[in-house]
């Protein structure tokens, strides 16, 4: 996707994209002439062109030497001027961040314009607890002493805990696996946390602590012994007969814990015969093992169908296509209705086609309209190898109105739309994905909005958006605008289902082409992008 034709409703996006963090040493320098003069700044060393002049006394940022020259920035003016009336300032070394922190366009708090993920930068100036730095944003204010987080609480879970949108169990948005985390905020039992859902909160009551059932199991022990706790020297508080049936709600380690009449407990998952269910393989390859633990057998590959029939702990014993064995459970799927994604529909939207191209790569060959139909079939097979019913709008070159793909969601009943594209900017230096989604309604005054239109499910696509960018931004990296929500692209706004577009990389930037190009990388995101899907449904 060209870049300049979808900037339509966020000037912040703008500026990101066309102000990139810049690598620059650690050097500043001042003007020093008469102060009624001014120093001229080239296009090139020593007869170029001049692009612009300096005032005496103008703090300039040092990108470059080339004998007495120096390439030099000041606000938005780069260019070279000689360094015989240049003063070197002092190295004042760099500020680090261990945590999110605001960034300010003076040192005043009332200023903010942003936000930026841990980093380390150098120093130009400091004041106090003030620290002027080059950020995405340019040459901007961070403040040490408000941004660093400096409570040392956390959180821990030992089994995979649920994930709200606020401190009201009515808003689950999810599930992670166990993990320690630093805390933001506390209310009560409630902490408000970083996941990989974005801030959001979690609950911890060991007394109360709620759980649903994971499966049904039988004992086939003549007497299983009941413990308090998950290890051969926790009390003994009960047993429990052959042929019992008991509702396992958790695992930990080789114990199950169960409920069996009005009684729960720990019991050793040797004793008790699993319900069989079905999962899907979520590796790449996954070895499948003669017994926990031991020697490979054989591989599956990922969406694999397996029938889990017992449990040994973190291993699940699976028969597929005639075979059978332990694999990890770590890396298998568990479906209740047969297939992960049985029952749902996909409208899958390679974006561009027929005349409109796209864009560009930086290659001169490369068309977008191309990348985006590739990756898009790969991923309908992925979804339809899980049971999704996908409708591609469209499976060739061909146009297709943006209207007309929206509508598709409708006219289909469609659970969820995805629009598939890739990136172009004039500076290709940007590279990274994207995904956006939209959560506001479009600005009225502005010509390509209709009716000041909103996608009927801005929240459901937030966590659309949140599942599926969980998964694919380590694939290609993050771009400077990475996941955003207040995009009014027309297939997300004019959609009657949660919908999210996703820009896989930057064609104008050759790290990002080759690695869009290169098959490993292209199998790893459409995985991914199917996991994050899987995710979202599985929150609901």
């Amino acid at each position: 996707m060209n870049y300049k034709k979808i900037i339509t409703s966020t000037a912040l996006g703008v500026t990101l994209l066309l102000n990139p963090v810049m690598n620059v040493a650690a050097q500043t320098g001042t003007v020093d002439v008469d102060s009624t003069s001014t120093l001229n700044v080239r296009e090139t060393p020593t007869n170029g062109a001049i692009v612009g002049s300096l005032e005496d006394n103008s703090e300039v940022q040092i990108l470059e030497r080339k004998g007495d020259w120096a390439k030099v920035q000041f606000e938005d003016l780069i260019g070279w001027s000689s360094m015989n009336y240049i003063d070197e300032n002092e190295d004042l070394g760099q500020v680090s961040f261990d945590e999110i922190f605001n960034i300010y366009q003076s040192p005043d708090t009332s200023t903010k314009v942003g936000a930026a993920k841990p980093t380390s930068m150098d120093v130009l100036e400091r004041r106090g607890d003030w620290y002027k730095v080059h950020t995405y944003l340019g040459v901007t204010w961070v403040k040490k002493e408000t941004t660093q987080h400096e409570s040392n609480a956390k959180v821990s879970f030992t089994e995979i805990f649920n994930i709200y949108k606020s401190p009201d169990k009515s808003t689950k948005i999810g599930a992670a696996k166990p993990v320690t985390m630093d805390v933001v905020e506390q209310r009560g039992n409630w902490y408000k946390v970083n996941t990989y859902l974005g801030p959001s909160w979690v609950y911890k009551d060991e007394s109360t602590q709620e759980f649903e059932t994971i499966r049904s199991g039988t004992v086939t022990a003549d007497y299983l012994n009941v413990r308090t706790e998950p290890t051969l020297s926790g009390t003994l508080k009960g047993q429990i007969t052959e042929g019992t049936t008991v509702s396992i709600l958790k695992t930990s380690g080789v114990w199950y814990y169960v409920s069996y009449g009005a009684s729960k407990g720990w019991v050793h998952s040797d004793y008790i015969l699993n319900e069989s269910t079905q999962g899907f393989v979520t590796a790449d390859v996954l070895n499948i093992r003669s017994a926990p633990g031991e020697y490979v057998k054989d591989q599956v590959t990922y969406g694999t169908r397996v029938i889990i029939t017992k449990y040994s702990g973190e291993w699940a014993y699976v028969s597929y296509n005639g075979n059978e064995g332990w694999a990890h459970t770590d890396y298998i799927k568990e479906s209740t209705n047969g297939q992960l994604l049985e029952g749902k529909t996909i409208i899958l939207d390679p974006g561009h086609g027929g005349y409109d191209n796209g864009a560009l790569a930086i290659d001169g060959r490369t068309q977008e309209e191309d990348i985006n139909l590739e990756y898009s079939k790969d991923l309908q097979q992925k979804l339809e190898l899980m049971g999704a019913t996908v409708i591609l709008t469209r499976d060739s070159d061909v146009y297709v109105e943006l209207d007309d793909r929206a509508d598709l969601s409708a006219e289909h009943n469609a659970d969820i739309f995805l629009s598939i594209h890739a990136n172009n900017i004039d500076d290709s230096s940007v590279s990274g994905s994207e995904l956006f989604y939209n959560t506001t309604p479009c600005n009225t005054s502005e010509e390509w909005c209709d009716e000041g239109e909103q996608n009927d499910y801005p929240e459901k696509s937030e966590d659309l958006a949140k599942s599926i960018w969980s998964e694919i931004k380590g694939v290609f990296g993050e771009s400077p605008r990475g996941l955003d929500g207040t995009t009014h692209y027309r297939v997300n706004r004019m959609n009657t289902v949660p919908s999210v577009l996703i820009e896989i990389g930057f064609l104008s930037n050759w790290s990002d082409l080759s690695a869009i190009q290169d098959e490993a990388h292209k199998e790893e995101f459409v995985k991914n992008a199917a996991n994050g899907v899987v995710n979202y449904f599985t929150s609901y």
